[in-house]
This record gives structure tokens, C-alpha cells and sequence, in this order.
């Protein structure tokens, strides 16, 4: 297995059982706290740990999240990923746009020497919505280059993955853990996408 499975990490998942991360990191042995609703996995989750609150009704349904559930989030100071989310205070969430000649761009140095900015990833056919945000650490783009965006970002992009450091939020504007059945490519740029992920929100 990859190594960043086999970490201890202080991590809550909400989720169906079949959820291509939760099925990676329990193949790998580590069974983390799973619930099904976001509010018995923030009331359960302990104090200064991650949440990972995962689409799984995507791309049908999106994840509502009521304020004062996130409210309560904040009050136990957890680090929250929150995956394409119906509703968010203080940042518009249009409806789903889906990508059709959009690839991932990595923008930010946040991930491991191998996936820095400028590496292409795919994330074929995948809804998105289409924010207003800064702290980006992934963008959706029509872009030239094999694996690489050889001119830069066009001036049209969108956040795919964002970071909300006020609140301790990452936010993915799409549903980045179907990894697996949705044929994300490449799978070894990806990995490091959640070792990257993970590692911010349980940096022990």
C-alpha cells in the first residue's frame, strides 16, 4: 500500500461504506469513525481533529451543510474537507457546471515535489460548481499540454479544490473521492492529491 494510508491520522468520515477513499484507507487497515449525516459526524468528531464530509449523493445531490452546523464545527475548532456543497456562508454556490474540455491544473505549492503547479490532472466528465474563490489549490481549465500547462492558466478557471483558512475549511467544488470509479487520472497524481489533502487536515 501507499504509505500515507498507513498513517494513524485523527480523521471522522461521512460517507457510505463504498466510498473509493474510505474503501483505500480501510484496505490499507486504518477504520476510521464513518457516519452517514454531516451533523452525527461534527457532534461525534473529537476536538482540533478533521472531517472529511464526502458527495456521496453527487452528482445528483448535493452536500447540505446548515450553518449552525458549521458553527459548530468552528466552536470544536475541527479542519473540515467538504466536498460539492449545496450551501456556504459568505460564498455563493451556483449550480453545477460540467466539465467537458476543463482538466485540473495544480496552482498552489501545497502537494509533494512531484505535483507542482502546472501539472495536469483529470477528472473526466466531472460536475463542478462554478465559485468565486481565492486559497486555490487545484483549478478546472481549457488548457494546452500533455501533463503540463505549458501557457499557464487561461483567464477563465475555476477552484476545484480551495482552501477557506478562516474557518479551517477545504472545499472541493466537485467530488475528488471517486477517484477511483470515476477513472481520475493519473491515479499516482492523485494519490498524492489526498496525501496532500490529508496532511493538512491531520498534519499528525
Amino acid at each position: 500500500g501507499h504509505p500515507w494510508l498507513t498513517c494513524a491520522l485523527p480523521v471522522t468520515c461521512c460517507c457510505l461504506p463504498g466510498n473509493d477513499l474510505f474503501q483505500a484507507l480501510a484496505k490499507a487497515g486504518r477504520l476510521y469513525p464513518r457516519f452517514d449525516s454531516p451533523d452525527k459526524a461534527i457532534v461525534s468528531a473529537s476536538d482540533d481533529s478533521a472531517v472529511l464530509i464526502l458527495a456521496d449523493t453527487y452528482p445528483a445531490g448535493r452536500t447540505a451543510l446548515p450553518a449552525s452546523l458549521l458553527e459548530q464545527a468552528d466552536q470544536k475548532r475541527l479542519r473540515l474537507y467538504l466536498e460539492y456543497p449545496a450551501d456556504l456562508p459568505g460564498i455563493a454556490c451556483p449550480p453545477p457546471r460540467t466539465a467537458v474540455w476543463e482538466r485540473g491544473v495544480v496552482v498552489a505549492p501545497v502537494f509533494c515535489k512531484d505535483l507542482r503547479p502546472g501539472r495536469l490532472l483529470a477528472f473526466h466528465g466531472c460536475q463542478f460548481l462554478p465559485v468565486s474563490a481565492t486559497n486555490v489549490w487545484i483549478a478546472g481549465a481549457k488548457v494546452a499540454g500533455y501533463d503540463t500547462a505549458v501557457y499557464g492558466l487561461p483567464a477563465e478557471s475555476f477552484p476545484i479544490l480551495f482552501e477557506v483558512p478562516q474557518r479551517r475549511w477545504l472545499v472541493s467544488t466537485t467530488k475528488l473521492s471517486q477517484f477511483v470509479a470515476g477513472r481520475y487520472a493519473p491515479l499516482q497524481d492523485w494519490l498524492r492529491v489526498w496525501e496532500g489533502i490529508l496532511d493538512h487536515l491531520a498534519p499528525s
